[in-house]
């Protein structure tokens, strides 16, 4: 029994430590993707900041293109310290740092990649990064290049290196979408291994208390048996022997005695013969005053009721036993015994008492109910997440059948053919509250197969449908604005293109970048720059329609996608509108915030007929209006010709 209470307290163990496991590498997951946006807002900056040096050749540009990629360049210093075989945290937190990341999200970024760069989709982000790292590397040496072909007035090596650049940050745009892509799969993988896991180590909790229970239940039944017939049927079990019997006096000696009792202490039919077996000297010291008692109640009224006492045997074990003494007729001093061993009964009692305790003490909700699946008996889990009283639950079925029926399932019809039963259900607590619950089913069965029991085991899902909740959100939206991410925004992308065509209409692609927000994130801290973000994102989505789409692109950069719009100047008026709302004061805080923005605009089909192509001219417009100051909207120049 103890090995049974030892395999279900480690099974809780797992399941326990299972669910730490799935939210740390959520907080992981979170800070690396965030860690991302902040690689590529670098990356994009630095390559704004060389195109614009190439323009202007104004040496402030090209400095700027430096202090951009510092962020990119302590990222890559954090993943080559902790790549060492004894990796170095300190070099690495001061990379994260220099990175732009929390400082309260380094810790966990470190430990993640301790504990995970050999697991296979870490393993292959890390990859991703690696080749990210030897593009940056790239993208400095063509910074020098261009700056060198500047310096001495080639043009040809000029355009050269331009359209090179380019290309170039179209290979980092895919690296930094290929990173977050591998990570939310990743993440979605340990979920699942996860959640099999943790049904593996219920299914193995829900058999042993079926196991245990059943036990339980037969010992009961043969116990009480052996009860009623040791009361009601004396004479009958005398003859066969069924109960120890002997013939005993008031002074202690046991004149005789029958087989079971024999066998039962261990004494010979000699030892009784001879007068060496007293009854008074085989009993403990603590029973010989229940004895008197009990032996003044026989001597005054013929007999006493069945008491429980201890016999030591030949051997000196303790033996329980139930005695019921009585005097012969016509006797004063001698009398008549039957003694029935409890060694069993005791047993079968502190094995009722640990399932007991087991069944009470369960984390998960569990019910016994009968062959008609209504409530026999109910542990203080269930009541307590429900609300429910026992009283309220007894000769009933369980609430949530009512709910199983409405939803198309007919559990009892399935436990018929299979006597089982597994499915998540929507239970309901007392006052009507919501509760995502795994219900399993196991039906108990007699010597003869017939099912005499089921075993219904609810376990509250509540965490895990949460944890769900939150990698779907992780995987398709932004985690600060609750925007659509860049892969989200990509796929609806493709799907509006897809319309676009079939129906023959228009679509607009606004790409905006916030002017003045990187003092505030410097100056103020990430909290108010996050606080920031979140109020433009809101103002944005308030000047579109439901059909439209608003996305984070990265850092403080959003992307809005326009569909069915009747000509190419709706899409610059829509613009002009957010433009307008960005613009208004934000206070955050005690803070008074003020940013602009620049914003590029592509319309398919006039500018461009793919996906890519409206990306990368909604994005050359975008920083054509940044170059050209603050507050501007460009009109993408038409790829087609």
């Amino acid at each position: 029994m103890l090995i049974l209470v030892s395999i279900l307290i480690v099974a809780l163990f797992v399941l326990s430590l299972a669910s730490y496991v799935q939210t740390s590498v959520l907080n992981a997951v979170r800070g690396y993707v965030r860690g991302e946006g902040l690689y590529a807002k670098a990356q994009k900056d630095a390559v704004g900041h060389l195109l614009a040096y190439a323009q202007s050749e104004n040496s402030q540009q090209y400095q700027s293109f430096l202090n951009a990629l510092k962020v990119n360049l302590g990222d890559n210093q954090a993943r080559v310290a902790l790549q060492k075989d004894d990796p170095d945290s300190d070099r690495a937190f001061q990379g994260f740092l220099q990175g732009g990341n929390d400082p309260e999200d380094i810790n966990d970024l470190i430990t993640f990649f301790i504990h995970f760069q050999n697991f296979p989709y870490m393993k292959e982000a890390i990859v991703i990064w690696e080749e990210a790292d030897v593009l940056i590397q790239e993208l400095l040496v063509l910074g020098e290049k261009l700056k060198q072909a500047i310096e001495n007035k080639d043009q040809s090596a000029i355009y050269s290196h331009v359209e090179a650049l380019h290309d170039l940050n179209t290979l980092l745009h895919e690296k930094e979408y290929q990173f977050s892509a591998i990570l939310s799969e990743g993440a979605r993988w340990i979920k699942k291994v996860t959640i099999i896991a943790g049904s593996c180590m219920l299914l193995t909790i829900i058999l042993l208390v079926a196991w245990i229970t059943r036990r339980t239940l037969l010992s009961i039944v043969e116990t009480e048996e052996e009860l009623i017939v040791s009361e009601n049927r004396f004479e009958s079990l005398y003859r066969t022997e069924l109960l120890g019997i002997i013939d005993w006096d008031k002074d202690g000696a046991i004149t005789d005695a029958n087989n079971v009792f024999l066998n039962m202490l261990g004494f010979s039919e000699e030892s009784i013969a001879s007068g060496q077996v007293n009854w008074r000297n085989i009993t403990p010291e603590q029973y010989q005053q229940l004895d008197n008692e009990k032996l003044r109640e026989v001597l005054e009224y013929g007999h006493c009721k069945p008491f429980e006492k201890v016999f030591v045997s030949a051997s000196g074990e303790a033996i329980p036993v139930l005695v019921g003494p009585a005097l012969l007729g016509g006797e004063t001093n001698k009398g008549i015994a039957f003694t029935l061993d409890l060694s069993e009964s005791k047993k079968a009692q502190n094995e009722i008492r640990l399932a007991a305790t087991v069944f009470n003490s369960a984390n998960n909700g569990i019910l016994i109910a009968d062959s008609n699946l209504n409530v026999a008996s109910v542990n203080n889990t269930y009541l307590e997440l429900t609300g429910y009283t026992e009283r309220e639950l007894l000769g009933k079925a369980p609430p949530f059948f009512a709910n199983a029926h409405a939803d198309g399932l007919n559990i009892k019809v399935e436990l018929a053919m299979k006597n089982t039963w597994q499915g998540e259900l929507t239970a309901y607590t007392k006052s009507g509250f919501e509760i995502p619950v795994v219900i399993t089913i196991n039906g108990v069965r007699d010597d003869a197969g017939a099912v005499t029991n089921y075993v219904i085991v609810l376990t509250d899902i509540s965490e895990r449908v949460a944890a769900e909740a939150q990698l779907r959100l992780l995987a398709h939206y932004d985690y600060l604005t609750g925007l659509a991410n860049r892969s989200l925004f990509v796929d609806r992308f493709n799907q509006a293109l897809s319309r676009a065509k079939r129906y023959d209409t228009m679509l607009g692609l606004l790409f905006i970048d916030l002017d003045k927000f990187k003092p505030v994130n410097d100056e103020l801290g990430h909290n108010v720059g996050d606080q920031l973000l979140k109020t433009i994102a809101t103002r944005i989505c308030q000047q579109i329609r439901e059909c439209d789409t608003v996305a984070r692109y990265g850092g403080d950069e959003f992307i809005v996608l326009l569909e069915d719009m009747e000509d190419g100047d709706s899409a610059e008026g829509v613009a002009g509108k957010i433009m307008t709302a960005i613009n208004e004061t934000v206070f955050v805080n005690d803070h008074q915030l003020s940013v602009g923005c620049s914003i590029g605009v592509a319309i398919y089909p006039q500018d461009a007929q793919r996906t890519d192509e409206l990306l990368k001219l909604a994005d050359a417009a975008m920083y054509d209006a940044k170059q050209a100051g603050t507050n501007l909207i460009r009109r993408a120049i038409n790829a087609n010709g």
